[in-house]
C-alpha cells in the first residue's frame, strides 16, 4: 500500500467493536500530529530516511460492492469484522427475499459466538434497528440468503 523511506512511525491500536469511519478518522489524526512534530526535525536534516523492510509489506486491492456480500459460512468474528471494515463503503450485504440488506451495524457477545445485528437497511430503505426490520417482516427469525 505504500513505499519509500520512513520518516517516522507510531502504533495505532483497532478497538474490537471500532468501524472504519473512526478508524479512519483516528489515523488522520495521528498521522497530522505525527507530522506536524516531525516536519521541523525533517527540514532541519535532522532526520534519517529509513528503508523499508518490504517482507513487511501487506498488500491489498480496492474492494468493490460484491466484495461486501457476506458470507454466513465464515465464522462470526470474520462476518463481524467484515461488518465494521466495510461501512460505510462499499458496504456489508446480504440478501432476504431476492433484495438486498445492507448490514450497518452489529456486535460481537463477549464470548465470540454470536452476531448480533443492530442496524440494517433493507433495498429502498431508510437505516432502522434490526429489531424493527425484524418487527415488520412479520417472522420471529431471519435466515438469510
Amino acid at each position: 500500500m505504500d513505499h519509500g523511506p520512513i520518516l517516522a512511525q507510531a502504533k495505532y491500536q483497532i478497538l474490537p467493536d471500532a468501524y472504519l469511519p473512526q478508524i479512519t478518522d483516528d489515523l488522520f489524526r495521528l498521522g497530522a500530529e505525527l507530522l506536524a512534530k516531525i516536519i521541523p526535525d525533517w527540514l532541519g536534516g535532522k532526520i534519517t530516511p529509513q528503508t523499508q523492510d518490504h517482507s513487511r509489506a501487506s498488500f491489498t486491492k480496492k474492494f468493490s460492492w460484491t466484495d461486501g456480500r457476506i458470507d454466513w459460512k465464515q465464522s462470526t468474528e470474520k462476518i463481524y469484522n467484515q461488518i465494521r471494515a466495510f461501512n460505510p463503503e462499499p458496504g456489508a450485504w446480504t440478501t432476504w427475499n431476492r433484495k438486498v440488506l445492507k448490514i450497518l451495524k452489529a456486535s460481537l457477545s463477549p464470548q465470540g459466538r454470536t452476531l448480533d445485528l443492530e442496524e440494517v437497511q433493507p433495498e429502498g430503505k431508510k437505516p432502522m434497528p434490526f429489531q424493527d426490520f425484524l418487527r415488520g417482516s412479520g417472522q420471529k427469525e431471519i435466515i438469510f440468503e
